[in-house]
């Protein structure tokens, strides 16, 4: 993922690492390695209910392989079933404690269950590991637990550190640019949500909040460039409408 612009959400972490060798539409050979690599082909083609099954199958063949849980504890989140997937994912790191991946996406959902302490914990062992190739992934992860638990100073640290790691990560420059906002950081605000919309340029909420930080700074004419892109990138709905709004109430 290094070297490559970020889509937008989370989903852009949720990916598995690894080659599918079946084609969709083929009956995969009877290896539990085949099922799995269709599993992680229907992920990545965001299919995640198709993947349900074949990584159920590859489990069933082979129950000792932690990718596969995660694989499944993945394709549940995705599917938007947090309690199994917390089950698959905690049978992963029970099978690879030092398994990172596995441990963040353990936090992730976590995270979304609303369960901050055993996220806080989940993460903060992948961080542990030294050799975590993604740790970015982790202190964005980390970042979102504290914002969401109005801890400003460590959130903007974790995401400091994510942007650090990963230059080109625009969910944490955008996550950093709310904090800078929350605390009346307007310069630094700015800055964040401009790097964001560089790297998203076709992501209308990062125009949004620089829209927003934009007014804070009393800066009108940028404030008013900034929204009225977010509205040419999302024309319809309650949040093109809120836009609309204050566009109407600083000309």
């Amino acid at each position: 993922m290094r070297g490559k612009r970020r889509a937008w959400g989370w989903a852009v972490v949720l990916f598995l690492a690894g080659c599918a060798t079946t084609p969709y539409g083929a009956e995969p050979p009877g290896k539990a390695e085949d099922y799995y690599n269709l599993g992680v082909a229907y992920l990545n083609s965001g299919e995640p209910r198709r993947a349900l099954p074949e990584f159920t199958r590859a489990i069933e063949m082979a129950p000792g392989q932690a990718p596969y849980h995660r694989g499944l504890g993945l394709a549940y989140y995705l599917d938007r079933n947090l309690p199994e997937a917390v089950a698959a994912l905690r049978r992963a790191v029970e099978l690879d404690p030092k398994s990172s991946d596995a441990l963040t996406d353990l936090g992730r959902a976590y995270l979304e269950q609303g369960d901050f302490a055993r996220a806080e914990q989940a993460l903060k062992a992948a961080l542990a590991n030294s050799f975590y190739p993604t740790p970015h992934l982790a202190h964005f992860a980390l970042g979102t637990v504290y914002q969401q638990q109005a801890r400003l100073e460590e959130a903007a640290a974790q995401f400091r550190r994510a942007v650090d790691v990963d230059p080109e990560f625009a969910n944490a420059h955008n996550s950093l640019g709310i904090i800078y906002l929350a605390q009346n950081k307007l310069d630094l605000a700015i800055a964040s949500f401009q790097t964001a919309s560089r790297l998203t340029p076709n992501v209308a909420i990062v125009y949004r909040n620089l829209g927003i930080a934009y007014v804070r700074a009393g800066r009108r004419a940028e404030a008013r460039a900034a929204l009225e892109q977010a509205v040419k990138l999302q024309p319809a709905g309650p949040a093109a409408d809120e836009i609309r709004d204050l566009l109407r109430r600083i000309r």
